[in-house]
């Protein structure tokens, strides 16, 4: 289930959780792995790794929006923070890294957070988000935010599941 909430913005934040099977550092390489983020997260349309940093990526996102809107772009700073048996990953647009490729409209600002906390062969996965795409009716644009983050979690519980009480990750089920 996904939750919504105000922020001092015409968009809202979404915040939602999922319990997935696997160990903390299998989840955590997947979620902070740019590579594979078109295969799982709904709408993106395509990831590149601009450059690593020690303590987690930067990355380039190419994001599907609907007709007639443009489609949209950000550079993502990604942070990654272990404490043992949990983690934080804060993601943060940053939209004057690079100038916008082609036909791409920028978004204004991103602004999100996974928390994880590993107990039992599973981990417990929360995750907050807010964009700013630069424009567009607020429902529509906070009713997809509502799905991207929705769909999100469905598909890492799709690619983190158990096989017969072990953890077994599986291709990723997505949109």
């Amino acid at each position: 289930m996904v939750e919504s909430r105000h922020r001092d913005s015409k968009y809202e934040e979404h915040m939602g959780a999922v319990t997935l099977c696997g160990t903390l550092t299998d989840v955590l390489l997947f979620v902070s792995d740019p590579d594979q983020l078109a295969d799982w997260v709904p709408q993106t349309l395509s990831a590149e790794r601009l450059r690593d940093k020690p303590d987690g990526v930067v990355y380039h996102v190419v994001t599907d929006a609907p007709w007639p809107y443009r489609n949209r772009d950000m550079v993502y700073d990604l942070t990654v923070s272990l404490h043992g048996t949990t983690a934080t990953v804060t993601m943060k647009g940053l939209p004057e890294e690079a100038p916008p490729p082609g036909n791409l409209f920028r978004m204004r600002d991103v602004d999100g957070e996974w928390w994880f906390e590993s107990r039992d062969g599973q981990v417990d996965v929360r995750l907050r988000l807010w964009v700013d795409p630069g424009g567009g009716p607020a429902f529509i644009v906070n009713r997809r935010a509502a799905a991207t983050v929705g769909g999100m979690l469905a598909n890492l519980r799709d690619r983190f599941v158990c096989d017969n009480g072990s953890p077994r990750a599986q291709a990723s089920g997505g949109d």
